[in-house]
């Protein structure tokens, strides 16, 4: 049996078995991996009609698929909302793309931690204290995590404030419909069901990274469609979460880049590309 809880909430409960694994190698052959551990969820709260989850973990090293093929792996994910995309892809082992801008990574209590250093839209940098995002030795519910299983993305609320105020800054300028939802804590505003149509003048949102590494968000990483005629922010505090000092992340923030961790160099790539083009090399 297990029992797992994730960061931003939600659990599963289920059984535990073991199997032997086959994945195509990139040169188009095939590995195979004995002993893999997976997990049959009985189960599932909190999640949102979730099929299932690759752990990608490695802090129990007998469970990890990811250790087992050799400590690296990358992803590249084009727009979740896209049902008919084909191109969204994981990687491991020496498959891996480790191309792009290189940042500090840190594998900490089965978290991968990176440093966030500011927060950008457009050419302003927002007036965000970097303290916030700092990782302590100690305290261990802290800092910056960056995670495919966690939606939206989780910002201290001193930092959300921020940057929800800059938003609606913007979005008051472009004059658009704001709507009210009592479930949602961002900003939520009418349209036709395609972000990048409704928005397209609003400026990117740069997440700056440690060594100089950006993690650049578009208006389709930025919101997501709460309903068929309504979009809202793709972020909130942390504190709904239960978290005073904890930021994530989350995989809608990571769209349209290829992300890869070399766990062995303790270093994050990130690219951004679409992802046809990496099927290409």
């Amino acid at each position: 049996m297990f029992t797992i809880r994730y960061a931003t909430g939600g659990s599963s409960k289920g059984v535990l078995a073991t199997e032997r694994f086959t994945f195509e190698s990139s040169d188009e052959g095939i590995t195979i991996v004995n002993d893999v551990v997976f997990g049959c969820s009985r189960k599932i709260s909190n999640t949102r009609n979730l099929m299932g989850v690759f752990g990608l973990a490695t802090h129990r090293p007998g469970y990890s698929i990811v250790k087992k093929m050799g400590n690296k792996l990358s992803y590249c994910i084009g727009n979740l909302y896209d049902k008919d995309y084909k191109y969204n892809q994981i990687s491991l082992g020496e498959g891996t793309f480790l191309d792009g801008a290189a940042t500090p990574l840190t594998n900490y209590r089965g978290l991968y931690h990176v440093d966030l250093e500011g927060i950008s839209l457009g050419d302003k940098r927002l007036d965000i204290d970097p303290n916030l995002f700092k990782r302590s030795t100690s305290y261990g519910k802290d800092g910056v995590a960056i995670d495919t299983g966690a939606p939206y993305t989780w910002l201290v609320s001193e930092a959300f404030y921020v940057l929800r105020a800059e938003i609606a800054k913007v979005t008051d300028g472009l004059g658009l419909t704001r709507q009210y939802d009592p479930h949602v804590l961002g900003l939520c505003y009418s349209g036709t069901g395609n972000t990048a149509r409704d928005l397209p003048d609003f400026p990117l949102m740069t997440f700056h990274l440690g060594n100089g590494a950006d993690l650049v968000l578009d208006t389709t990483s930025m919101f997501y469609q709460f309903t068929a005629r309504m979009y809202c922010l793709a972020f909130g505090p942390s504190s709904q979460k239960g978290y005073d000092y904890f930021s994530v992340i989350g995989v809608l923030a990571q769209q349209n880049h290829n992300i890869a961790y070399d766990l062995i160099g303790k270093k994050l790539y990130i690219q951004k590309i679409e992802c046809s083009l990496l099927d290409e090399d």
